[in-house]
C-alpha cells in the first residue's frame, strides 16, 4: 500500500492475467485484488472499515 501498510484480506482473487508468469508468489501479491472479502466482526469500528476500503481503491486506482 502507499502508506506502508498491507492489507490481507480473509478472501481475494486476482487474474491470471496479472500475475508474474501466470502464477501466484510466495507471499504477499503487489497491488490490489481483482476481488477481495473481508469479514466484518461486530466489533469492527465503521471508520477502520471505510480506511480499509479507502486503501483497496486507492491501490486499485495506482495499478491500472
Amino acid at each position: 500500500m502507499v502508506n506502508g501498510h498491507v492489507r490481507s484480506p480473509d478472501v481475494s482473487f486476482m487474474q491470471k492475467s496479472r500475475l508474474a508468469d501466470g502464477k501466484p508468489s510466495k507471499g504477499f501479491q503487489d497491488g490490489a485484488p481483482d476481488l477481495c472479502v473481508e469479514i466484518i466482526s461486530p466489533s469492527e469500528e465503521p471508520a477502520e472499515m471505510r480506511r480499509n476500503l479507502a486503501e483497496y481503491f486507492i491501490m486499485a486506482l495506482l495499478h491500472k
